[in-house]
């Protein structure tokens, strides 16, 4: 049973709707019209817990969903106007990594939306209509039993109306409630209809909180089971099983990208050849500044991608993806930034032989340069994921990454070059080498953690 009541929205100085009531027992179909900037979307958000409601209450079995938000989570399905589709991966390979951020042991066992005809082809090479199949088979991944579509039919032919019908079918025979912001009413019986237009500046309708809300005969159907904390399944796979499948998918989505990779590897190198016209042609002069200036390259080159971390994911969906996932989102934001050292670990690691050649370093120092990597590379993704999900969360250009992250870099390069000149003069680089683990170990368990805070206050 899902009761809402008296619930309240304000963006800004801007009032979005106002005292929206509801209850929907087991089997409910419930959609929701009015014009364009009517607060559709935005219930929908604050339904699912994406966005913070200035009043009113939302309860689950008369238990306020705020009490337990990782079991709401778990319960919500949530599809809004972006399809969360990366165009490098095929449908399979979207329909397991969405397996993964729902904790699901299983893929759907029913084609119920076509896509069987489509799913090994990359994303990009499919259709808006084939796209929307594929998001919304999302639904079918697990049992949760609060289904929430904003705009389901966009892009959908008749046929693939006709899928989306049968499947809410389905999921309201097993007791799932199903709240839908249409513009154009899914053909359903006991359907109720919530016009959003009587929600707004104006006094709600004569009848209460309720008041618009048109009832159909609700139907009885059985309970839902209500889903596990963590997912589908009586069992609980350990948090390295998530944050080895995230990372292996976020390494593949890497992978794919080969643009990231030519512009990575022509970025740095096109640093490289450009310091020496700067420095002068010295042997001596460059061959004493190689490790600060591969250094340098490094650092501006993770300024070039890290500024993606999060933004390409607000843009697509995926975001509003990880931020309804029952796995812990600091999990998963830790399997993104892993994959991401890895992606510029293998970049350097391509360069910094011809690097150290062409500005003469001395070779010696090479190894203890390439763990100055190890060690540096991974504290400079974290602090770029902690600016990046900030920068998200304010919603504000991704170039404010440069102002707030060189700061932090600093202490970095200045042990990583201390490391790199006690071994050209043959003293140990154990104290620099030590000083940059003791950073990464401190930024690996706390920055998912804050950067998972500051992306769900960003979306609050």
């Amino acid at each position: 049973m899902l009761h809402v009541s008296s619930l309240s929205c304000r963006r800004g100085s801007r009032l979005v709707f106002r005292e929206v009531g509801f209850c929907l027992a087991p089997g409910a179909l419930l959609q929701i019209t009015g014009a364009n900037g009517s607060g559709k979307s935005t219930l929908l958000r604050v339904l699912a817990g994406l966005l913070s409601r200035t009043d009113g209450a939302i309860t689950w079995n008369d238990q306020p969903v705020g009490n337990d938000a990782e079991a709401h989570r778990a319960r919500v399905h949530y599809i809004g106007h972006l399809d969360a589709l990366k165009p490098e991966l095929t449908g399979v390979e979207m329909l397991a990594y969405w397996q993964s951020l729902r904790a699901a042991s299983a893929a759907c066992a029913a084609d119920l939306f076509g896509i069987d005809a489509f799913k090994n082809k990359p994303v990009r090479f499919l259709s808006a209509g084939q796209k929307r199949r594929l998001a919304l088979s999302r639904l079918l991944q697990d049992d949760a039993p609060l289904w929430l579509l904003d705009e389901p039919t966009t892009a959908l032919d008749e046929n693939g109306q006709a899928r989306l019908a049968a499947a809410i079918a389905h999921h309201r025979a097993k007791g799932g409630i199903v709240i839908a912001a249409v513009h154009h009413m899914i053909d359903a019986p006991d359907t109720q209809v919530l016009a959003m237009d009587n929600f707004r500046t104006s006094p709600p309708l004569a009848g209460g909180t309720e008041g618009g809300l048109v009832n159909t005969s609700t139907p009885v159907s059985k309970p839902h089971p209500s889903p596990p904390a963590s997912g589908v399944g009586a069992s609980v796979a350990p948090p390295g099983h998530y944050l080895t499948r995230n990372f292996l998918h976020n390494l593949k989505l890497h992978a794919r990208q080969k643009g990231e990779w030519a512009s990575l590897l022509l970025f740095f190198a096109i640093v490289i050849l450009l310091l020496p016209f700067a420095l002068g042609p010295e042997p001596d002069l460059l061959r004493r500044l190689a490790p600060g200036l591969i250094w340098l390259a490094a650092l501006l080159m993770s300024l070039l991608s890290l500024d993606k971390l999060f933004v390409q994911d607000a843009r697509d969906g995926t975001l509003d993806v990880l931020l309804l996932s029952p796995v812990p989102l600091p999990l998963i934001v830790l399997s993104k930034l892993l994959a991401q050292s890895a992606t510029m670990l293998i970049a350097l690691g391509l360069m910094l032989l011809p690097a150290a050649l062409l500005l003469g370093m001395d070779l010696t120092v090479l190894p203890v340069l390439g763990l100055t990597f190890l060690l540096g590379i991974p504290s400079m993704v974290l602090l770029g994921g902690i600016a990046g999900s900030i920068t998200v969360a304010l919603h504000r250009n991704p170039a404010l990454l440069t102002l707030l992250l060189v700061p932090f870099y600093i202490p970095i390069l200045i042990f990583a070059g201390a490391a790199c000149d006690a071994a050209a003069l043959g003293a140990s680089s154990l104290p620099p080498l030590a000083l940059l683990g003791a950073m990464l170990a401190v930024l690996l368990p706390t920055a998912p953690i804050v950067m998972a805070a500051a992306l769900r206050q960003g979306q609050g």
